[in-house]
C-alpha cells in the first residue's frame, strides 16, 4: 500500500518572508484580487504553469519553493 501525500501551499509563508500583501501580490503578478487571496489563503484546488511561473518570477523563488510534497498528516 503507499503512503499518501499532499501538496502543502507555502505562498503565504513566502509572502510573509518578503512582507508581500495580497494587493501586492495582485500588482506584482497580474493575477486578480480573488485569485491571489485564494494563493495566499491555500484554497485553491490546482493552478496553472502561468500562474505558477508568475509567482515565481514576483516572489523570486522557485516552484519548490511554493509548494512541497509532504506525507498526509504530518
Amino acid at each position: 500500500m503507499r503512503n499518501q501525500t499532499v501538496i502543502i501551499n507555502k505562498v503565504s509563508e513566502v509572502m510573509g518572508r518578503k512582507r508581500m500583501s495580497i494587493r501586492d501580490l495582485e500588482r506584482a503578478t497580474g493575477i486578480s484580487y480573488p485569485a491571489a487571496y485564494s494563493l495566499y489563503h491555500a484554497k485553491t484546488k490546482s493552478i496553472s504553469f502561468d500562474v505558477l511561473e508568475k509567482l515565481c518570477i514576483a516572489l523570486e523563488v522557485q516552484p519548490g519553493d511554493l509548494f512541497v510534497l509532504e506525507p498526509e498528516g504530518s
